[in-house]
């Protein structure tokens, strides 16, 4: 894997108020994404389930441009207040977020 590859973020989560979430925590984050060259690919509530069960009611992935550049954002001084405030407006035991790398075809 090279450090340009891109990676991504997937997290299932319930929110509690989503007003207030969407004003307090995905506006500054969606801000922050444009900074540091991650988008938004699925923003998703109440997703149509094929198979299994789902009991969250948002899913998100967001590709960012390398596993160091999700990590660096992870870890940040300037994204630990707007966690805290996620964690605030969700059912924050339930929540998953996953870090993947983008898929390789074996050679």
């Amino acid at each position: 894997m090279s450090d340009t590859s891109p990676a991504y973020l997937l997290v299932q989560m319930t929110v509690t108020d989503p007003e207030t979430y969407f004003a307090e925590y995905a506006v500054p984050l969606l801000q922050m994404f444009g900074k540091i060259g991650a988008r938004v690919l699925v923003a998703a509530n109440d997703p149509t389930v094929l198979e299994g069960q789902y009991a969250q009611s948002n899913t998100v992935i967001v590709e960012f441009p390398s596993l160091a550049a999700l990590d660096d954002w992870y870890e940040s001084a300037a994204y630990q207040p707007l966690k805290a405030r996620r964690i605030e407006l969700s059912e924050a035991g339930k929540t998953l977020m996953l870090r993947l790398p983008a898929f390789q075809m074996p050679s």
